[in-house]
């Protein structure tokens, strides 16, 4: 394909992704076949994802962060026992701790 048609191409392609349309609406606008419209977005989003030179990886972005276990609490009241996960609710343990008080 000669470089002045890819160019061409390449210039409907950029059109159809900035003007938002639907492939119908552009493609009848522009009087293009949805057909062809998709074959040309693969073929450059192809072209495009093609790297010969690269080394085969690819960088992901992680957006959840890695939770690491964190090993619970644990309080002793006379015989009473308390096991404190991370996140606790520190209202409800001052009311455990305060009943347990109470008891002992």
């Amino acid at each position: 394909m000669s470089g002045d048609k890819l160019e061409f191409r390449y210039s409907q392609i950029n059109s159809f992704k900035e003007s938002g349309m639907s492939v119908a609406a552009w493609c009848k606008e522009n009087q293009m076949k949805a057909p062809t419209l998709r074959y040309w977005l693969h073929k450059i989003n192809v072209g495009e994802n093609t790297n010969p030179i690269g080394d085969g990886w690819v960088s992901i972005a992680v957006n959840n962060p890695v939770h690491t276990e964190v090993p619970p609490i644990v309080i002793k009241v006379g015989a009473f026992s308390i096991e404190i996960q991370h996140g606790f609710d520190r209202s409800t343990l001052t009311d455990v701790i305060a009943t347990i008080h109470g008891l002992c």
